[in-house]
Formats: structure tokens, sequence, C-alpha cells
């Protein structure tokens, strides 16, 4: 079966399974409310009780239908949701309501979602096991993540919330009967999910660990000899070599320093050296590492997230890797880790306190502009303020980590002197909501091309050129806080906010380059109508030659209809439908003229469409910018091609009538603005120079444009010759090399840049980037005019050293950068 028929038939399973399971739903309710309500002590919350149990009884047979409602909307959403190489839509799905997984606005409501959903996993786990595996081979994934999981139990809880809490009732009837409900169904989980993981079996999905499970960074896997993990925390002194994870001996003497003391210790010298780096001068920070080793007090914080061999530098590359190095894992400080599936609902349970308390700092100790300085005059770093606490929180390896990790990475970005104080505090006020970030999703940590990093690295990256942009600073600032103070705002945990705002940051930087620069601002649009021209030509040209395929059509008139013809009907376009319309009329009369006319009816049909047709063609011709030579040259040797057809013996094969000829090319005339079958090759012809040359006459403009001076080879010596790229700069980014992906990247309005044209290299800007990302508008610092040129020679010059990014890298990738330099210097120390 496909796998979307698959998915599909899954979710019906689901769906009927959850049916049958809410059927005597209200009964249960009901009857264990009353029960509650006889044995409690207190008569208040006896009449909670029984004030819940009459709601039911008079409401609870209209609750059917909206809890199979909003679990297809709600399953409709997680589908979207899914492993995000893999988006399945089905039409059947309710789309109605726009509901989405998360959407409370209360923190608390949440935690409480989260208490139910730990309960329906738990009274589940071995099902729910199979089934995350099940759904990671079906969407062939080598990540297993019940996040990623469309009918993980978080569903069901946020089901049943949703629905009682609109009923309208008090907030204590709510809690009552969202937990009463739950755990009403609590005992038929295992049922539903065992008939959808024999709906998978059926259909040869297996759950077997054929892939390896990646769970978060830097939880290594444990031996499993090791004993199951007690809510009691144990002493890690214990003689039991079973406790320390792994049977290892060592760790249950206490006659010498462990490991896990040795890694705090390690932990704590990196973070004395991150803080020396980030404040001292380029002179000092040779002797930075052996002051930070002189100061870091030994076990001064709980944080041994290193093990094994204790390298923190090859620690820290595997977790920005997204790869859990089976020598750094959290034995040290948890050895009562049993197995990955114990470990992550433990971890699980764990987390929901510490994003818990992450949020309450969001929302709660994030300080306003005014006070992100603090008495020594620098961006404070609110994570290290918090450090202690925060480690407190949690004993997860793991966490403590990206704890750390984040404080460090912000250690360097709030003290990189390349963006503006002020930029700098507004970023220092995002850090515990990357930090609530990072703890939900790794990615942030692991990948690029993150939603949130790569909106550090654009603010970062403008900071070069601000002055430029708006020299007092003042509106650029003033929207980077509003984008701060939008992502402060927002309730949700999900990363498509910052894409939100990146774009509309993109889009104000893009507006405030055009109003500064009425001469920027016209060059875009030539750019704008070459690019436009050419792909209406190009597209008019492949339909075109479409139709002639396959016809036999003279050479001559081939070349003709698909090049000069195509420019006709293009110009024609822009201001005479009627016109253009004609001209594509013209084709077959044209093709149908030459063809030998055997009988006496097909003759004085050619004689009486000739002078029609002239008058067409001698327009056309001319409105594609021909010649009177190269008009007549045409028209002679269609004088000749007539004489030829009207010569034709009885014998010959006779040709088409005009009608036939016409009916091939009646999708053409009426339906102008149909997209050619196969693909035009984008970005293979960026513009037109013809297209471009008028673009900038109509506006009367003036351009420099590089690409030109170099295909002329003016003003530059055979040494000068700049080499091809090694690929097309206008293909997607999965279609590239990550240097070439890196460079695309940078891409982007407001970006400084240093190129060298004249043998002296200049400073510039990145005015504008066309959408194709084919072509760049520069303003290069002695040049009254703009410049264009092409991202293929950008590449080149790149390539070649003519022209370089002032920002060496992006911020978020310089502060990991300074972070692993910082983390080697402590293992060159210590060796």
């Amino acid at each position: 079966m496909d796998r979307k028929d698959l998915l599909a038939s899954t979710r019906t399973e689901f769906l009927r399974a959850f049916q049958d399971a809410i059927d005597d739903l209200i009964l249960l309710s009901v009857e264990h409310l009353f029960n509650k309500a006889d044995h409690s002590h207190s008569s208040v919350i006896q009449g909670r009780f029984l004030d819940a149990r009459g709601v039911l009884i008079a409401r609870g047979a209209s609750l059917r239908q909206p809890l199979m409602t909003n679990m297809e909307q709600l399953l409709y959403r997680s589908f979207q949701t899914a492993y995000n190489t893999f988006r399945p839509s089905f039409s059947t799905a309710q789309q109605g309501g726009g509901l989405a997984l998360l959407d409370s606005s209360a923190f608390e409501d949440e935690l409480r979602i989260d208490i139910l959903t730990s309960r329906f996993r738990n009274e589940a786990e071995e099902q729910l096991r199979d089934l995350n595996i099940r759904v990671a081979l079906l969407f062939e994934q080598d990540n297993i993540k019940e996040r990623e999981n469309p009918f993980r139990p978080y569903l069901l809880s946020r089901c049943i919330a949703t629905v009682v809490e609109a009923m309208g009732l008090s907030a204590e009837l709510i809690s009552i009967l969202t937990e009463q409900l739950a755990e009403a169904l609590l005992s038929k989980v295992a049922g539903l999910y065992d008939r959808v993981n024999a709906h998978l079996a059926q259909h040869g999905i297996a759950a077997q660990l054929q892939l390896k499970i990646k769970k978060f960074p830097l939880q290594s896997p444990i031996s499993s000899t090791a004993s199951p993990r007690d809510d009691a925390p144990q002493n890690p002194a214990s003689d039991n070599p079973a406790a320390s994870g792994g049977g290892n001996a060592a760790f249950g003497k206490r006659a010498q320093p462990t490991p896990a003391d040795s890694a705090k210790g390690k932990v704590d010298q990196l973070m004395q050296l991150v803080q020396s780096r980030a404040f001292a001068s380029a002179e000092g920070q040779a002797d930075s590492a052996a002051t930070a080793m002189a100061s870091a007090p030994a076990g001064a914080a709980k944080s041994g997230w290193l093990g094994g061999t204790h390298i923190v530098g090859d620690a820290l590359r595997k977790f920005f890797s997204g790869v859990a190095g089976s020598d750094m894992g959290a034995e040290a400080d948890n050895p009562n880790w049993h197995s990955d599936q114990a470990a992550a609902s433990a971890a699980t349970q764990g987390r929901v306190h510490l994003v818990g308390s992450i949020h309450k700092l969001v929302k709660n100790s994030t300080p306003l502009s005014d006070d992100m300085l603090g008495a020594d005059g620098e961006v404070r770093n609110l994570i290290l303020e918090q450090r202690s606490s925060l480690n407190e929180i949690t004993g997860d390896a793991s966490e403590q980590m990206t704890i750390d990790i984040v404080a460090m990475l912000f250690e360097f970005i709030l003290r990189d002197n390349a963006v503006p104080a002020e930029v700098r505090a507004q970023l220092g006020r995002l850090q515990f909501l990357v930090l609530k970030i990072a703890m939900l999703d790794p990615a942030l940590l692991t990948r690029k091309s993150h939603p949130a990093r790569m909106l550090v690295n654009r603010i970062g990256s403008i900071s070069l050129g601000l002055k430029q942009i708006d020299p007092s600073g003042v509106r650029v600032t003033a929207e980077i806080c509003r984008i701060v103070e939008t992502l402060l705002d927002d309730v949700t945990e999900d990363a498509y906010l910052f894409s939100k705002m990146l774009d509309e940051f993109d889009e104000f930087i893009t507006r405030e380059l055009l109003a500064n620069d009425v001469q920027v601002e016209r060059a875009v649009h030539i750019i704008e109508k070459a690019e436009n021209r050419t792909l209406h030509f190009a597209r008019t040209t492949a339909r075109i030659d479409e139709v002639l395929n396959g016809l036999d059509v003279d050479p001559h008139l081939h070349q003709f209809l698909v090049n000069a013809w195509s420019h006709a009907i293009e110009r024609a376009e822009r201001t005479d439908m009627d016109g253009a319309r004609r001209f594509r009329s013209l084709i077959p009369q044209l093709l149908w003229s030459i063809q030998p006319k055997v009988g006496g009816s097909d003759r004085a049909s050619l004689l009486a469409l000739l002078p029609t047709m002239l008058p067409v063609l001698r327009e056309g011709m001319a409105l594609a910018g021909w010649s009177v030579e190269q008009q007549q040259e045409l028209l002679s040797w269609l004088v000749d091609a007539h004489a030829g057809a009207m010569r034709a013996h009885h014998f010959a094969k006779p040709s088409m009538t005009l009608s036939a000829v016409q009916a091939l090319f009646q999708e053409l005339v009426d339906n102008p603005e149909a997209e050619p079958q196969r693909p035009i090759a984008h970005g293979k012809a960026d513009f037109d120079s013809q297209f471009l040359d008028e673009a900038i006459k109509e506006l009367e403009a003036q351009l420099h444009k590089i690409d030109e001076i170099y295909d002329l080879g003016v003003d530059k010596s055979p040494q000068d010759e700049i080499p091809e790229a090694s690929s097309d700069a206008s293909l997607p980014a999965e279609d590239t090399t990550e240097t070439e992906q890196a460079i695309l990247a940078q891409l982007r309005s407001g970006v400084a840049v240093e190129i060298n044209l004249g043998g002296t290299p200049g400073r510039g800007r990145l005015n504008w980037v066309s959408p194709s990302i084919s072509n760049l508008v520069l303003s290069i610092e002695g040049q009254d005019v703009p410049s264009i040129i092409s991202v293929r020679l950008f590449r080149r010059l790149l390539a070649n050293g003519r022209a370089r990014f002032l920002e060496t890298a992006p911020l978020f990738e310089r502060a990991v950068e300074s972070l692993l330099l910082s983390a080697d210097q402590v293992d060159g120390a210590r060796a």
C-alpha cells in the first residue's frame, strides 16, 4: 500500500478506536465522580465533585460529537507537523476552526495537559514505543521521536481539555472534569494503541529497532545491565557497580576523584574561560586559559555533563553536529539510567518542570531594554545569572549541557563589538526564549538553518551596514525592538514565528534601502522589468517550440518563429493584447502558406490569405526591432517559398487544410498565459541584455553593468580572468554544496561586501537580491550610480578573491567557533 494511503487508513483506524474508547466515557466518569464525592472528607470538595457530576449528567450526551470533531482537527494539524521531510494531506480532513496543537493561552493549563499526557504515556508505554518505531519507519526516518508521531498521547489530553474548556464552566469545574475524563479514558489507551499497531503490522510495518534511536544530544546509551531507575535519588558513592551505569567498578569507589568530579571541574573551567575571553582584549587572551584554570572553583556548579574521555572540544563538536557520542553521557550525574525508553520517559517529565520554569523567566524576568545593561555597562547575561537555580531544577545531563552552552554562546554574542550595543541589548532579551526553544527543539543548536538561529544571524549581519542603511540607527533599532517584543509576547512553542519575523525584517530592510536611494529603487525596477520580460519571452518561445515539435517545418521559418516572432508577441502583449493575438494567429497561417498547394481551391485560398498576412507580418517584424534589410530578406524568402508551393505537381503529397493547422495552435492563440509543458531553465538566462537596455532607456536611468564589462573584457587584464563557478548559483539550496549554501544564505539586502573591479578594493552594500537569486544591485563607494551583477559572476569573484563579505561568519556561528576555540584551549591547558 502507498505510504500516503497507509497513513490515511491508519488515521481512520485511530479515529475508530478513539470513538469506541469514548462511547461509555461519560457513564464511567459520572460513576467515578460519585465515588469520589462519597469518599471525600471535605464538604467543599464533595460539592465540587457533585457539581461536576451534575454537569456531565445534564450535558454529557452532547460531548461525544465535539470530542470526535476536535480529534479530527487535531489529527489534521498533527499530520501537517509530522517529520518535516513529509507533509501528507487528506482531502477528507476537516480544516475548519483553525485548531492548533497548542492553542491555550495559559501556561498552567499546558502543564496540566503535560501531566495528563504523561499519564497516558505511562499507561501505554510499550504500545506507544512500538507505534513510535513504526511511525518513524513509515516516514523513513532514523530519529524515533514521540513528538513527530501524529497519533501521540498529547492529542488525547489536548482533545479532552479543549472540549471541556469550550463548555464555559468555572476554572475549578474545568479542572475536575478534564482530569476525570482523562482518568476514565486511561484504562482504554493501551487498547487504542494496540489497534493502531495491529493495523500497521498487517501492512508490513514491524516494530523492530532497525533504526538507531537518536535522543536529545548527549544522552549516552547505558549498558543494559544497569539497574532500574527509582524515583528517590541514589547515592553515587554506592558500591553497586550497576548503579553507576554499565558496571564500572571505579565509579563505585570514592578514594580517588571520580570522572564526574573531573567533568564538573572542566565545565566550570570552560565557563570561566568563556567569560574571560569575552571580556579580555586581544592582547590578554593568551593567558586567559591559565587564569581560568586558577580561578575555577572545584565543583562550583552542578554541570557534570562530560563523560568518558572528558575532552570538552570533542563533546561540543558532537553536540553541535547532532551526534550523541558514546563517551559523553549523563552517567556522571545520573548513574541510574537503565534504558533509552525509561530515560526518555523520565526526562520528558522532568523537562516539563524545567521548561515551565524557563517560561516563567521569559515572562517575568526578561528585563526591559533600559535594564539590560549591568553595573559595568555591559549587556547582562541573564542565563548566567540564573545558571545555578536552573541547574538545581534538573538532574538531566543533556539539559544541563544545553543551559551552559546557550549561556556561553550568548556570552560571545553579547560581547561581539561588530554589533552595536543597542542591538546586542535587544538580542540579550531573547536569552530565556532561545533557551526554552533549545530545550524543546535541539535542532536550534545543531542546524544552521533553524529559524531562531537565522533571525539572530540576520540581525547581526545587518549591523555592519547599519549606518549606510539608517545613519541614525533609530528606525532599524526600533524594528528590531518590535520583533523582540513580538517574540516575547508569543505563547506558543513553534519556531514558525521566528521565520515570520525573519521575513518581515528582510522586507523592512529592503524597503528602507529603496526608500533612501531613488537610483537604487529605479535600478530594482529595471531588473524586475528585464527579468519579467525575459521570462515571458522564454515562456512564449517554449510554447511555440512545443507546438512546432513534430511538424515538418522549414528550418529557416522555424528559426524565425521561435526567435524573432516570439519577440514580437512578447512586446505586443505589454500593451496590445489584440495585436498579440493577431501575431499568434499568423503562425499557423505562415506554416500552411508554404505547404504544397495541389488543388485549385488551396491556391485560391492562399491568394486570398496573402494580402491579410503581409501587413501583420511587417508590423510584427518592425516591433521585434528588425531592420528594413532583415525584413526584405525574409519577405524575399517567403515569395520564393509561396511560388514553389503554387507550382506543386498534382502527384505531390496533399497539405493539411488551413483549419487543421489552426486547430494545432488553438491553445497557443486562445490561452497566452498557459505555461509550457517543459520547465523553463530558471537562472540559465537571467535576463536578455536587450530587455535590460530597453528598461534602462524607458526609465531614463543609469546603471553600472558589471557582467557586461567582464563579458567584453573591458578594464581587465588576462590575469584578471574569473574562473567559472562550480555550479549555477540559482540552484535550490538542496542541490548545492554546504559552502554554496552558506554563500546563498548571506545574499541578503543590507549586507556589507568588499569588491575589487578596477584593481582597488572598494566597500559596497547589497541593496537588493532578485527573488530568483540570480541578480544583485550593489552600491559601491566611489560610484555615483548603482551596479548590477549576476549572482553567477559574484560567486566567481568570491572564489577568485576579488570579492568578500565583510562579515566573516554569521553572528551565531562566530559564537559557536569562539566556544569551540575556548574548549580546545581548556583541553590544551589540561594536557
